[in-house]
């Protein structure tokens, strides 16, 4: 089984490191690509709303983002308490 320590990490044309991540099927580092140039993000285990929308019901640990005052909230297993 490759191991990331043993494998170079990818460089551009100057020598420089590009974004990449280590495929561990593969057992080799891939460069890290999106749209138009731009790298994929996606959120997972998080709810996203802004500060005027009522907080949807939650489970004990969920997280809120305010996107709009950047507020963090966490689920305390009965309400949102901000962090």
């Amino acid at each position: 089984m490759a191991n990331p320590s043993d494998k170079q990490m990818l460089r551009d044309a100057n020598g420089d490191l590009i974004p990449q991540y280590w495929d561990v099927v593969a057992g080799d580092f891939k460069p890290l690509t999106g749209s138009d140039g731009a790298q994929d993000t996606r959120l997972t285990g998080s709810i996203v709303g802004y500060s005027y929308e009522e907080k949807p019901e939650g489970n004990r640990n969920d997280q809120f983002l305010e996107l709009d005052t950047k507020d963090v909230y966490f689920h305390d297993g009965v309400e949102w308490v901000k962090w």
